[in-house]
C-alpha cells in the first residue's frame, strides 16, 4: 500500500503504518535526530530509523529490542510498561522472543514469575523523545487517538568515541 493510500484510509480501518524511513525515502528530511545523538560518533552506529503511524488504540507485546532505541513522539499519547533486562530470566518468551503474557491484566497463575518483577511506567505526550536500553523489555500502549512516533535505532556502544566534537556540534541547536 502507497503511503498516499494509507493517509486515506487509516482512520476508517484498523491498519498500522510500520516504515523504515532511510535514505532515499524522501521523508528523511522531516525527522531531525535529537542532540543526543548528534555527538560522539553516534551517527556512525546507525541502524535504522522507523515510523509507526495509526488511528490509535494500539499495543505492543511484552518484547526486547537488540538495539539501543530512541522513541519520538509527533501525535498522540504513549504509555510504556518498562522491565530491565537484567530480569530476563523471570519474563516468559515464545520461541520468537515476545511475550504471551497480557501486560495490563497478568494471569499470575500463568505466569508467576512476572508479578515478582520490579516495572516502570512511563508515559510520552507529542513531542517527547524517550530512550529505551539494549534489552529492556517494554511494552507500548498508545492513546485512542492518532499516533506518529519515529524509532530511531543504533548498536550498542560501549565507550563514546568522539566525546569532543559534543559541544561545538550540539550547543547552537534549538531545544
Amino acid at each position: 500500500m502507497t503511503f498516499k493510500k494509507f493517509l486515506q484510509v487509516y482512520k476508517e480501518s484498523d491498519i498500522y503504518l510500520v516504515q523504515d524511513v532511510l535514505p532515499p525515502n524522501p521523508m528523511t528530511k522531516e525527522i531531525y535526530l535529537p542532540k543526543c545523538l548528534l555527538c560522539g560518533g553516534y551517527t556512525n552506529y546507525l541502524n535504522t530509523m522507523v515510523m509507526w503511524f495509526s488511528s490509535g488504540g494500539t499495543k505492543s507485546v511484552l518484547h526486547n529490542d537488540g538495539f539501543e532505541n530512541i522513541n519520538c513522539l509527533y501525535d498522540g499519547s504513549k504509555e510504556l510498561v518498562m522491565i530491565d533486562q537484567k530480569y530476563r530470566d523471570m519474563v516468559p518468551l515464545d520461541k520468537n522472543g515476545y511475550s504471551g503474557a497480557d501486560v495490563e491484566k497478568v494471569d499470575l497463575y500463568k505466569y508467576p514469575t512476572l508479578g515478582k518483577v520490579p516495572w516502570h511506567l512511563a508515559k510520552m505526550e507529542a513531542g517527547d523523545c524517550f530512550y529505551i536500553p539494549y534489552q529492556w523489555f517494554h511494552h507500548v500502549n498508545s492513546s485512542r487517538s492518532r499516533n506518529l512516533a519515529i524509532n530511531i535505532w543504533w548498536s550498542q556502544m560501549y565507550d563514546l568515541p568522539q566525546r569532543e566534537d559534543c559541544e561545538p556540534k550540539v550547543q547552537d541547536l534549538p531545544d
